[in-house]
């Protein structure tokens, strides 16, 4: 992007490129990231204005947007629960759960702590979340972290109620070049038969996207 216009991308399950699209902001010097999809709608965050922003996937109009709670900056990993609420941190801060009031306003309802589980004196740098409804023992928030001493990657899960984070999965293969960006996304619709988890990165200035599968739908 630059100061003149930003664009989304948009890829097949393959990998192939299909089209780029103008998104519905100007003068912005680093446009609209970190998307998530819930119901129909694209939901992204407004770094510059702190906010996030809805967009209708039909034409790619926005059509809403709130202002994020001063505490919760601007976040790299929204993520949205079966009731709604937005849950957002960025790399460094809290965990924050957004409850959306009378339709115009997110306010802050909890927020957690990062801390690695396997090294409490470490705090992880997450760098995308995903709502998995179906996670067996209600570990439902899911992350794609860093360990922010020795720059590993990892899937870790957090339960939406105490906060309690678990390790899942290493990525050894984010690790070499990686630049700490990237996302999640956990969907039934890369393949009906199971629950599928994608992860994007960029490794050596190359934007490489991981699929596996969590369990059946």
């Amino acid at each position: 992007n630059n100061l003149d216009e930003s664009w989304f991308y948009k890829f097949d399950r393959w990998g192939n490129f299909l089209d780029s699209i103008p998104q519905p902001i100007r003068d912005s010097r680093k446009g609209l990231r970190n998307l998530t999809y819930h119901q129909g709608y694209v939901y992204a965050v407004n770094f510059e204005a702190e906010a996030i922003i809805k967009i209708d996937p039909a034409n790619w109009d926005s059509v809403g947007g709130w202002q994020l709670p001063q505490d919760a900056g601007s976040p790299h990993c929204p993520a949205i629960d079966n009731d709604g609420n937005f849950w957002v941190s960025a790399v460094v801060n809290r965990i924050y759960k957004l409850e959306l009031v009378g339709d115009s306003v997110l306010v802050e309802v909890t927020s957690f702590t990062r801390p690695d589980p396997e090294n409490r004196e470490n705090m992880l740098r997450n760098y995308g979340f995903a709502w998995f409804r179906d996670d067996p023992h209600g570990f439902n928030l899911y992350m794609v972290s860093s360990d922010a001493r020795t720059n590993d990657f990892a899937i870790h899960k957090m339960h939406p109620e105490t906060g309690e984070i678990r390790f899942l999965t290493a990525l050894p293969y984010l690790r070499e070049g990686s630049r700490g960006k990237g996302g999640i996304c956990i969907t039934p619709k890369w393949n009906n038969l199971v629950w599928v988890m994608g992860i994007i990165s960029p490794v050596q200035k190359v934007f490489r996207i991981v699929t596996s599968g969590l369990g059946e739908t």
